[in-house]
């Protein structure tokens, strides 16, 4: 018998697939009709010719996701191969694969706000299922973007006579001129700039792809900055893409929102460190576990010879100072009263209501300035 023989068979297609396959354990405890019923409306029933269900669609994203294949040409390629992933996509051994548009239709067709609704629905599902953890940990990724960097050198104006002629809008800076063509017409032009002085020019393709650079060593490229919220067992929970020009801490607040559980714990790396973003976990009695800097943490020692110690002061007398409500910093030591050497570099602006003046630093997790 060759291997191109034809061969018959009367057991079906999940007969092949071990009970233990991952696809199989999914298909078992997810309810993928909850995830694509808000899809269902972006379809008309009545007009056009039958589209490919987008449960199928949905499943063949998720095997996508799951097993790294990419791009969508090669994932239609790999769902005609396996026979795991025809029966996850409800495909017979006989079926013909979709192809690569009708992928790029379906995410055309749904959309940012189908997207979001189909990952609020799969976190609901992990919830019911009880596989989500209150302990999460943050993380962000410069993603490339698929525009042309060259040609996009700076303006050659002075930084004077670009701030004369460019206009900010929705914080960017676009200087218009015009030149004009061969026959007598003028072309009008404009040029998008990240900075006040014209020195980072955008593409005009894509003019949210900002110059962002990952360290002090690599290159910098125009990119998106993807933030993520996940849990210990690797479910994403909470996402958001910014401009890769943007702090990554900044968009956290927005991301706690997003979640399904109440945190208890968030860890971090030091991108994460700003002084603003270690004030919000206490305020909302989430534990935060994110590193110091070792330049933020010189910089937080007092001049009086006070020790930054994560969560406390040492004092040269060697007494602990904790903060407290509503007394700044106080030091319990055994004796319920303060530290005979308060620092005196250290205030609360919050209480003084006034805004820390120049060249104070913040405190991690509190609403201290240093001097």
């Amino acid at each position: 018998m060759g291997l191109d023989s034809v061969q018959f068979t009367e057991r079906r297609l999940r007969d092949f697939i071990d009970p233990d396959h991952l696809l199989s354990r999914i298909d078992r405890q997810l309810d993928f009709s909850k995830l694509v019923a808000p899809l269902e409306s972006r379809y008309c029933r009545d007009h056009g010719r039958p589209a490919v269900h987008p449960e199928v669609m949905v499943r063949a994203l998720l095997i996508c996701s799951l097993y790294n294949i990419a791009p969508f040409r090669r994932l239609c390629s790999a769902i005609s191969e396996n026979i795991a992933f025809r029966w996850s996509c409800f495909l017979t051994i006989d079926d013909p694969v979709f192809d690569q548009p009708t992928i790029s239709y379906f995410i055309e067709r749904i959309g940012r706000d189908g997207f979001a609704e189909t990952f609020h629905g799969l976190n609901q599902e992990l919830l019911r299922l009880g596989l989500l953890s209150p302990e999460l940990y943050a993380d962000g990724s410069r993603v490339k973007a698929s525009v042309s960097c060259h040609h996009l050198s700076p303006s050659g104006l002075a930084v004077e006579e670009f701030k004369e002629q460019a206009v900010e809008e929705n914080g960017l800076f676009i200087v218009r001129d015009s030149e004009p063509e061969g026959n007598g017409v003028e072309q009008k032009r404009a040029g998008y700039f990240q900075d006040s002085k014209g020195r980072l020019k955008l593409s005009p393709v894509d003019t949210d792809a900002r110059w962002g650079q990952k360290g002090h060593t690599k290159l910098s490229f125009l990119s998106y900055l993807e933030n993520v919220i996940s849990d210990i067992n690797g479910f994403i929970m909470a996402r958001k893409v910014n401009h890769s020009s943007e702090g990554e801490w900044k968009v956290v607040p927005q991301l706690l929102e997003q979640l399904p559980v109440a945190p208890v714990s968030l860890a971090a790396d030091t991108a994460y460190n700003a002084g603003r973003l270690r004030q919000l976990p206490d305020e909302r009695g989430i534990t935060a576990h994110i590193p110091i800097h070792p330049n933020q943490e010189s910089n937080m020692v007092a001049k009086g010879g006070f020790a930054y110690c994560g969560d406390h002061l040492v004092c040269p007398e060697g007494k602990q100072l904790r903060r407290s409500r509503p007394c700044p910093w106080s030091g319990p030591g055994g004796d319920g009263k303060a530290s005979p050497r308060n620092p005196p570099a250290w205030r609360s602006p919050a209480s003084a209501g006034s805004t820390p003046a120049a060249g104070h630093r913040p405190v991690p997790g509190s609403t201290l300035a240093l001097s």
